[in-house]
């Protein structure tokens, strides 16, 4: 993950991605890892989701956001819902979302019915080095690492949640990535 957050800047290898593809083979390394307490469910969508993008650094997003939600977990089981579908960013979300233009977006939706996250964290999650866990259990960088790619690709990540009853990672990355190349 260092590697990566000190990368960030630098070139990626982009080049036409199946998005699907790769979140279903990070979920096949997710489901051997995280143990039968928790569940995962799984939508996704069966049109089309290439984009322009670097691969290693898609998987490495899913598989971030994935074992963050197992975290949030690990204590009483409990689900992950992962869905990828299509959306269109309209005039109004991208007023609210500065870094989305307007367009049609591959959205990648991760939800955990986890403890949740309070304001105050909520605020400072993307932060690099900024974790609420104990020492030696994380270093404070995944969603930083997470929140890079999302921006490197032309997209961008937001985050819902409720504190005791989970929280929701939405990350858009642009079709029309795919003229670039």
């Amino acid at each position: 993950q260092i590697l990566t957050f000190s990368r960030q800047s630098g070139s990626q290898a982009f080049e036409p991605v199946e998005v699907r593809a790769v979140v279903e083979e990070a979920l096949e390394l997710l489901r051997a890892l995280i143990p039968s307490t928790v569940e995962i469910h799984q939508r996704l969508s069966a049109d089309d989701s290439r984009v322009q993008a670097d691969r290693n650094q898609l998987h490495q997003l899913v598989m971030n956001l994935g074992s963050n939600a197992y975290q949030a977990l690990a204590e009483r089981g409990g689900s992950i819902t992962v869905v990828l579908d299509r959306c269109a960013v309209d005039e109004e979300f991208s007023r609210s979302h500065p870094h989305l233009r307007v367009g049609s977006h591959v959205r990648l939706s991760i939800s955990d019915t986890g403890h949740g996250i309070d304001r105050a964290n909520l605020q400072r999650i993307f932060e690099p080095f900024y974790t609420t866990r104990a020492v030696g259990r994380g270093t404070g960088l995944g969603l930083s690492v997470v929140h890079g790619i999302a921006m490197a690709h032309g997209g961008d990540i937001t985050v819902d949640s409720e504190v005791g009853r989970g929280t929701t990672f939405r990350v858009y990355v642009p079709e029309k990535n795919l003229a670039m190349g």
